[in-house]
This record gives structure tokens, sequence and C-alpha cells, in this order.
């Protein structure tokens, strides 16, 4: 599918690093945890500057990328960054809005020190 986006649409386009990003959460659920962020925090960084800062994608991609770097120890870059996202879907979206409470619950659930690396339930395997 990302081969498709990329022939059709381009690399710069958010369908593509959307699926770029789902496919790197996937390969995170496997056990591809080293390319799996990478590929997380790049999907982060691109919808951001496609789609920009306050778009619903860019913030979705916020959350993903907290909570990624919760569950590799980075908490102290999961605080900025879920506190950061937090802010921006409460005044973009309004408080209640089901991702500004995602956003607020994962910054909440933020460790305060970066030992030990928090861990994530195990995926339900059907």
């Amino acid at each position: 599918m990302v081969a498709g986006y990329l022939r059709m649409l381009g690399p710069e386009h958010p369908y593509t690093i959307g699926t770029q990003g789902n496919t790197a959460l996937m390969r995170w659920t496997l056990g591809d945890h080293a390319s799996a962020s990478d590929g997380i925090e790049q999907a982060r960084t691109l919808m951001a500057r496609e789609v920009g800062e306050d778009h619903p994608w860019a913030i979705g991609w916020g959350l993903n990328t907290t909570l990624v770097r919760i569950w590799t120890g980075r908490q102290a870059a999961a605080g900025e960054l879920g506190r950061e996202c937090a802010a921006r879907a409460a005044t973009v979206l309004g408080p209640r809005h089901p991702l500004a409470v995602a956003c607020r619950a994962a910054y909440v659930m933020t460790p305060t020190t970066d030992d030990p690396p928090f861990q994530p339930f195990e995926p339900l395997v059907i």
C-alpha cells in the first residue's frame, strides 16, 4: 500500500505519511521496536510539516510518538511531547474531544523518571 501511495500521491502526501507511520506501528507490535520507533518519530515530524501542528492527524501522531517514547524509556522526551500534544488538542479540538482526552491521559501516565521503561500491554492475538 505504501508503494502505491508513493507512486500515486508522492512521499509528502498525508496518506502516504500516515500509511508509513501505521506500518511502523505494525512493526512495533511485531517486536521490531528500533526501526518502528524511528518510523513513528518520522511520521510525526512529516505529518506536522505537511498538515500543520494543529491538524488532528499531526496531534494523533504526537500521541503515538508520546506513547512510543514512554515504552522505550524516554520519559523526559515523552513528557515534553505529551504536554505539548495535550495542550494543543485541548485548544484546537476542545478539552472533551476524544483525541484531547487521549493526549491528556498519555501525558498524565508518563513516568517522571527514565527508569524502568514502561511496559505496554501485550497485543491481543486472535
